[in-house]
């Protein structure tokens, strides 16, 4: 008897504490259909950002939320529409106080999604009205080229961070901007788009929050399962912070992942970059590349990451590279606004744009789109008297492309990869009164010379991509 009565005791401890729990954790339930034929949409992952479910047969989902959870969304399934406001994608629910139920409704693409478009930019970061005007005369003009010559594929746009700086009032022209960029475009936090009144990491995030919904999230588009993460970490004390994932944002990708089949490729965009490339060109060994702080515990994404084909998009910096490592393909996105709206270029050289995916099944391949600019501008060629060389500052650069020179019509064949300098980008910054240093170039690896004879009269640079795609550009020699 004694031994019963324990048992039902323990039973009963067992049972108030489950039941204080659930009520912490309100049940979610809700139904996913098809907007236009109100049929239920089965297998669509949903997630408070914390549990991940998916929908069952007839498109209804239940789960307990977290005590933590804020939102209620899903991960977007392929083969529909993504549902916006002003081109903001509209993927999840706030969650009210008393309201338990939340159902979507999306609609199916016109066309098979499998061919789409990818347009990924980086810091925007207009920190005042006339910086803001300029970041909205950028959206309106320079995504156009885009638009028109992809007709009607699907397209989609990630911003990946520093969308403001530091002024968060200004995320209302930012979503004014987003509107005339002609897509829908998902938003990444950046170090510049934080709350520095919190006291903690943990409430940085609420002016993003209230403005565009989680600060992580998945999507998929075609066979493409997209992944966006917060990866810059504050450290509650005036702008401070560093590159860091938090373990609640792991547990959730893994969550997440479980339903996304081994071998996928799987694009997953942050700010910070997880790592930058390292990898010198002869004769370069001494001369130190820039390190901005990569993410730090990056190792622990990589294991999580290991079963997919993967590529990153990533901003911060202001200057670009491409590269792979640990098998995975690193696309660091120079600023859209350059040295902050000054000049013409980023601190690499690489001027104002974006970068374009065009993506077939699994097939990815990208160009670099300069604001302004034809497709096919790809390179930047100046001569240095002192020196007697042509350089070619070729931004897109990777280690599958080629680069060579013609001088007069002949053939001179590959150019020296080198560090150093852009010229463009030092000629500007000794055009500016003294006491600028945050304004100053930084060293890049995508940097080519030759030494000519000093008869030439014209040279051309011939640079070919890793998809074959040709490109030239040709200057006088004076």
């Amino acid at each position: 008897m004694k031994i019963a009565g324990k048992m039902y005791a323990l039973l009963l401890v067992h049972f108030f504490w489950v039941t204080a729990v659930q009520a912490q954790n309100r049940l979610l339930s809700g139904v996913v259909s098809n907007q236009d034929t109100r049929k239920p949409i089965p297998n669509v992952a949903v997630t408070d950002g914390f549990s991940v479910v998916r929908t069952d047969a007839k498109g209804a989902y239940s789960f307990y939320s977290h005590p933590d959870a804020e939102f209620v969304y899903l991960s977007l399934p392929g083969g529909y529409k993504i549902p916006t406001e002003g081109f903001l994608p509209k993927f999840y629910q706030r969650l009210k106080k008393g309201q338990n139920k939340y159902n979507f409704a999306l609609s199916k693409e016109k066309t098979d999604d499998a061919h789409h478009i990818l347009i990924v930019g980086a810091d925007p970061q207009p920190a005042n009205k006339e910086a803001a005007q300029k970041w909205s005369n950028f959206a309106k003009e320079y995504f156009k080229p885009v638009v028109e010559k992809y007709g009607s594929l699907p397209k989609l746009g990630i911003l990946c961070g520093d969308i403001v700086g530091d002024d968060l009032s200004l995320f209302a022209n930012h979503k004014k901007a987003v509107e005339t960029m002609g897509f829908p475009t998902f938003q990444v936090i950046g170090n510049h788009d934080e709350n520095y009144e919190a006291r903690s990491d943990e409430g940085s995030q609420k002016a993003f929050r209230d403005n565009f919904g989680p600060e992580y999230y998945s999507f998929n588009k075609g066979k493409i399962h997209y992944v966006v993460l917060d990866d810059v970490f504050y450290m509650g004390k005036d702008s401070r912070y560093f590159g860091y994932v938090t373990e609640r944002q792991m547990k959730w990708l893994e969550n997440d992942l479980k339903f996304v089949p081994q071998g996928t490729t799987v694009i997953v965009s942050v700010h910070i970059s997880f790592e930058y490339d390292r990898q010198k060109p002869a004769g370069s060994e001494a001369v130190s590349l820039p390190d901005d702080s990569p993410v730090v515990n990056v190792a622990h994404l990589y294991s999580i990451l290991a079963p997919y084909k993967v590529h990153i998009m990533s901003g911060h910096t202001h200057w670009n590279q491409s590269f792979e490592s640990n098998n995975v393909f690193h696309h660091i996105h120079g600023a859209i606004c350059g040295a902050w709206w000054g000049g013409e270029t980023s601190f690499d050289g690489a001027p104002l744009g974006y970068a374009v995916y065009e993506i077939k099944n699994d097939s990815i391949s990208w160009y670099f789109q300069s604001a302004g600019k034809d497709r096919n501008h790809q390179m930047q060629l100046t001569y240095v008297d002192s020196i007697g060389s042509v350089v070619a500052n070729v931004w897109n650069w990777d280690a599958k492309w080629k680069v060579e020179l013609i001088a007069d019509g002949k053939e001179m064949g590959e150019m020296t990869r080198y560090i150093g300098y852009s010229p463009v980008m030092a000629d500007y910054y000794n055009s500016l009164p003294p006491g600028s240093p945050w304004m100053k170039p930084v060293l890049t690896a995508h940097l080519f010379k030759m030494s000519i004879d000093k008869n030439v009269k014209r040279v051309s640079v011939r640079v070919t991509d890793r998809f074959g795609r040709v490109y030239n550009e040709s200057i006088s020699i004076k």
